[in-house]
C-alpha cells in the first residue's frame, strides 16, 4: 500500500472517530455511556480507549 493511500485511511479514520466524538458529546445527559456505545455500535473499551482521551 502507498504511503498516500495509507494516509488517506488514516484521515478517514481520524474523521470517523470525531464524528463520534461530537456524537457522544451531543448525547442526552440520562443516557449512560454503556447506552451510547451499544446504540452506536462501539464496545465499552472502544469508547474508553478512543474517545476519552480527547
Amino acid at each position: 500500500m502507498s504511503s498516500i493511500t495509507t494516509a488517506v485511511a488514516a484521515d478517514y479514520r481520524l474523521q470517523q472517530w470525531a464524528q463520534l466524538v461530537k456524537k457522544c458529546q451531543n448525547r442526552p445527559s440520562d443516557m449512560t455511556i454503556e447506552q451510547w456505545c451499544d446504540a452506536n455500535g462501539i464496545s465499552k473499551s472502544n469508547y474508553y480507549y478512543k474517545i476519552v482521551p480527547f
